[in-house]
């Protein structure tokens, strides 16, 4: 802990909860001196997506089941949650 009450979480403690930067958690307090973290869900927004998959697709169109498919792998790379939408 810093001098400013800061703390650092290890970077594979950060990708376990899906956490980026920017991104926010919750500390709740519990009894016997404990604590529970926890990070909130981000709902992406159609906009998060753009350009998501620039320089990836080799110039070719993709049917939205391809498209949904890179981009879920994409994202589980830069460590964000997402799911197939079919």
């Amino acid at each position: 802990m810093t001098a400013r009450g800061q703390l650092t979480l290890r970077k594979e403690v950060l990708k376990r909860l899906g956490v980026c930067p920017g991104d926010k958690i919750q500390l709740d307090l519990l009894p016997n001196r404990r604590a529970e973290l926890i990070a909130e869900s981000q709902k992406e927004s159609l906009r998060d997506l753009r350009g998501l998959l620039k320089d990836r697709t080799n110039g070719r169109r993709l049917s939205i089941g391809s498209f949904d498919r890179k981009a879920v792998l994409l994202m589980a790379e830069q460590g964000r949650q997402a799911k197939l939408l079919a």
